[in-house]
């Protein structure tokens, strides 16, 4: 049997991963931050349209799996 975390270990399992992703990102961000004036819009507006079409499936599954642990069962 797997053992389960508590709310509490849960959250520290989280918060690690999260902190650091979320640090990094913004010391990528920030690095890279002058040269985003030669990044023509169309990119950006794909890598956009790419990120929502990506976290549309997220929340599909998201409230698919609330809608099976509330209604189904």
């Amino acid at each position: 049997m797997i053992r389960r975390y508590g709310r509490k270990e849960g959250l520290w399992s989280f918060l690690g991963p999260g902190l650091f992703y979320l640090s990094l990102s913004i010391t990528i961000g920030y690095s890279l931050w002058p040269y985003f004036y030669f990044v023509k819009n169309e990119t950006l507006i794909s890598i956009g349209l790419f990120a929502t079409w990506r976290y549309s499936w997220q929340m599909t599954h998201y409230l698919r799996a609330l809608y099976y642990g509330l209604v189904v069962y």
